[in-house]
């Protein structure tokens, strides 16, 4: 019973990263933003916090293995995109401020000694 828990848990994880991650590659700038004063909108800001506390939440009741493959997929999908950097660029720095709130380590060890 406690297998399937959590093998159900790491397909939430995963699945939610999936989604949290097609939500940043659709974000852009809007022409609209443009035209106006240059601020963030409210819902930029409100889209960033609930990335980053949901993904600290889900992340931190993780084992170190489906953490692994979490992060993997996020490195994945970071050296393989080119995002703009005023919306989508900024929600991914909060995807992966997550990561590295709950186990930088890791996250350094994926990012800056594998690259």
């Amino acid at each position: 019973m406690i297998c399937t828990a959590t093998a159900g848990f790491e397909d939430f994880v995963l699945q939610f990263i999936d989604r949290c991650l097609s939500l940043i590659e659709s974000s852009s700038l809007d022409q609209s933003r443009i035209e106006q004063e240059g601020d963030k909108w409210e819902s930029e800001n409100l889209t960033e916090s609930a990335i980053l506390w949901t993904m600290i939440s889900v992340l931190t009741q993780t084992s170190s293995s489906i953490f692994t493959q979490a992060l993997r997929k996020v490195y994945q999908f970071v050296t393989s995109r080119i995002l703009e950097t005023t919306v989508a660029g900024i929600l991914l720095a909060v995807l992966c401020q997550a990561f590295s709130m709950v186990l930088a380590r890791l996250l350094v060890l994926a990012f800056v000694i594998i690259s």
